[in-house]
């Protein structure tokens, strides 16, 4: 398992707030500490699973599915890309490119949307599958959708 088990603790203040017993699962205990990390891993095995030849993961975004897609990509020897406009937190950036995601920075004046554009752009360039989160995959939707949905 790539993910370790996240740690989950009953919090007696919350459990007085809500007046029922409230278990919090720690999903800042994971590698990239949110727990976004799952998404990137599913899409990254599903297409190795499918033998879908790609060359890298490519996402826009600001944080925490940057690192999920970095994470996944450096776990399973791919190359990542992530988009992000200027003036994106810098302790994110980092934390991106820690993972090993090249990182691009679009004009902050774009926005989302001006980095989206660059990221399918890139993408096209290089054959690489983009995963953004506002256009999901079903492989991104399946770890967080309730069981009854998945059938």
């Amino acid at each position: 398992e790539r993910v370790p088990v996240t740690p989950a603790y009953r919090w007696p203040l919350l459990e007085r707030i809500t007046g029922t017993p409230t278990w919090v699962k720690h999903e800042n205990a994971t590698p990239t500490g949110a727990f976004k990390v799952r998404g990137g891993l599913v899409f990254a095995e599903r297409l190795r699973r499918e033998g879908a030849a790609t060359a890298g993961l490519i996402a826009a975004t600001r944080g925490n599915h940057g690192q999920s897609v970095a994470y996944a990509a450096r776990e399973l020897g791919l190359s990542a890309t992530i988009v992000v406009p200027e003036g994106n937190s810098p302790a994110k950036n980092a934390s991106m490119a820690a993972f090993g995601a090249e990182l691009v920075l679009t004009p902050g004046a774009g926005g989302m949307k001006g980095a989206v554009e660059k990221a399918e752009e890139i993408a096209a360039e290089r054959g690489a599958r983009l995963i953004c989160c506002g256009r999901m995959h079903s492989s991104l939707l399946l770890p967080c959708c309730p069981p009854w949905l998945k059938a």
